[in-house]
């Protein structure tokens, strides 16, 4: 599609749910941004309401010539200089329900989807020394796809006699790909070492939300059944990558210890939602299931000739794709009955019913690295490269508890599997004085 929207860089650019493909050219000689477009999808209000859907969002950027400077970003979200954002927005939570007989809460709304978060980084030279205390992350240059959150149940109570059912949480919405090019750059950021925040020079993140969680089910003379947690979405099919053809790229504290990665991508399914709990005076209570974590995404960067220089306790060049982890089984308690915890696993199938397998954590994706004739040079104590595919944690079994009954705790989830790692060099160096 072509670009919507133009713009000359002679003062802050901080778009939301305007423009969905920017050019900014002409930027002057001196200038401090930032320059943000990003696109957030509804976070509604309401019963079960699902979340709204981002748009994609492309960001092109020529800063030939410019010098990019300041101390303030704490002012924008992203804290960035430079950035996208696609983020879909979190579905509402289920309404309760409370009925002398059956009573049944109301599930929550499903996480909106994330869509494609794109920067073509032309050339310019950023310089940012951070004055602020705390900042959570900053990032001179960062593109993010994250998928809205399911909205969890609520409480279900039934008074006298009835069945008492939690409602399942919603499903949480899927991220795709957060893609950064950069042609030429300079980047520094000197880093506060009396600030906790996190440090990026680039980074590229999609992420899938996080399931909601199951209703809580409570039962004076019934069966009480927790709710189903939702499953964590996946951290979009094509994840995370940042392409670099030339560039330095210089990250440090400042003569004292600051946490962070001059270059980062991270591709990362949600988290399942916890089952809910249930709790009865007699007969039988049932823990809910927890929700499957999402699946990682490909994680991939090419660091071309890049010379990249991680000072004062920060690392070089991290490349993740993570699965999830599951959510755990809801604890079951029963006064005079039976108590029967949840599991931290669910079955799953595909739409015709076929291949039925029980599933928790999620899998980790494709982490690859390609060197090229990038040098890197780090201090001791910390890494040049890392590249990892990581599974998720299985989700962990709910307490049974009874006073004069039967108590079985639920069963743990199966952890997820890692994906393939490569990393290819052309000559590059890592140097660690």
């Amino acid at each position: 599609m072509g670009v919507d929207h133009y713009c000359q860089g002679e003062s802050n650019v901080l778009y939301g749910n305007t423009y969905t493909n920017m050019q900014i050219t002409n930027v002057p000689s001196s200038s401090s941004g930032p320059f943000i477009l990003g696109w957030v999808g509804d976070s509604p209000d309401g019963n079960g309401v699902p979340g709204g859907d981002a748009n994609y969002v492309t960001l092109t950027f020529d800063g030939t010539g410019s010098t990019i400077s300041g101390t303030q970003y704490n002012i924008s979200s992203p804290h960035a200089v430079v950035a996208v954002d696609s983020t879909g927005g979190d579905g509402s939570s289920g309404n309760h329900d409370t009925n002398d007989g059956d009573a049944k809460s109301w599930d929550g709304g499903d996480g909106g989807n994330a869509f494609d978060a794109t920067i073509v980084f032309s050339a310019g030279t950023i310089t940012v020394t951070d004055e602020t205390d705390d900042m959570g992350d900053l990032s001179l240059i960062t593109a993010l796809s994250i998928g809205g959150n399911g909205g969890p149940s609520n409480d279900a109570h039934s008074v006298i006699g009835g069945t008492a059912r939690g409602g399942e949480g919603g499903l949480a919405g899927n991220s795709n790909a957060a893609a950064i090019t950069i042609d030429s750059a300079n980047l520094t950021l000197h880093g506060n070492p009396f600030s906790s925040t996190n440090y990026t020079l680039v980074s590229a993140i999609s992420t899938g939300g996080a399931g909601g969680g199951g209703g809580h089910a409570t039962a004076n003379a019934g069966d009480a059944h927790g709710g189903e947690g939702g499953d964590g979405n996946f951290g979009g099919g094509d994840g995370a990558s940042v392409i670099i053809k030339e560039g330095t790229f210089t990250l440090d504290g400042s003569g004292g210890l600051i946490t962070g990665t001059a270059i980062y991508m991270m591709s990362a399914g949600g988290k399942g939602g916890d089952g809910g709990g249930a709790h009865t005076g007699t007969p039988k209570a049932y823990g809910g299931a927890g929700g499957k974590g999402g699946d990682g995404g490909t994680a991939y960067a090419s660091l071309g000739s890049a010379q990249i220089t991680a000072k004062d306790g920060t690392a070089g060049v991290t490349v993740v794709s993570a699965g999830a982890d599951g959510g755990a089984g809801g604890e079951a308690i029963a006064d005079g009955g039976n108590a029967y915890g949840g599991d931290g696993t669910h079955q799953a199938c595909n739409a015709d019913g076929s291949d039925c397998h029980l599933v928790s954590g999620g899998d980790g994706g494709t982490a690859s690295l390609v060197h090229g004739s990038a040098t890197i040079t780090v201090d001791t104590g910390t890494h040049g490269i890392l590249v990892q595919s990581l599974g998720g944690q299985g989700g962990a079994g709910g307490k049974g508890e009874a006073i004069a009954g039967e108590a079985i705790g639920g069963n743990g989830g199966p952890g997820g599997n890692a994906g393939d790692v490569t990393v290819t060099s052309g000559g590059g160096v890592v140097t660690i004085p």
